[in-house]
Formats: C-alpha cells, structure tokens, sequence
C-alpha cells in the first residue's frame, strides 16, 4: 500500500491555520483543510495560467497579422 504525508512543522511556516497543538506540544495537521487550500491555490494558479495563455495567442495572432501582411 502507499502511504503519503508531510510534517506539520513545515506547514506551521507556511500556513498555520492547518496546524493544531495538543497539550503535550505536539502538531498535528488538519489534512482536509490542508487540502482545501491546496485545491484553491491550484485553481488560483489555473485561472491565471489560462489568462496567460489567452493573451499569448492574442499576441501571436497580431503578430501572424504583422507578418502576412
């Protein structure tokens, strides 16, 4: 089987709201949160990507004008 994780001490830096300590001190990561997150910053990431990528077709096609005459 296939197990995958991460430490919580890592994420404690970069997100802390998907962190909790119990009284003994020790981190635990909330992993659906994390995994919300996750998925919003991929999406964030997409919809910028897929802006990119429209306005580099734009420019390729003006510059297919340019050249065509």
């Amino acid at each position: 089987s296939f197990h995958l994780g991460t430490i919580a001490q890592y994420w404690q830096e970069i997100a802390p709201w998907v962190v909790s300590e119990d009284n003994d001190g020790m981190l635990s990561l909330n992993y659906p949160t994390l995994a919300l997150a996750a998925s919003i910053q991929c999406a964030r990431e997409v919809v910028h990507l897929r802006k990119e990528v429209t306005e580099l077709r734009e420019q390729i096609a003006e510059l297919r004008k340019l050249v065509n005459g």
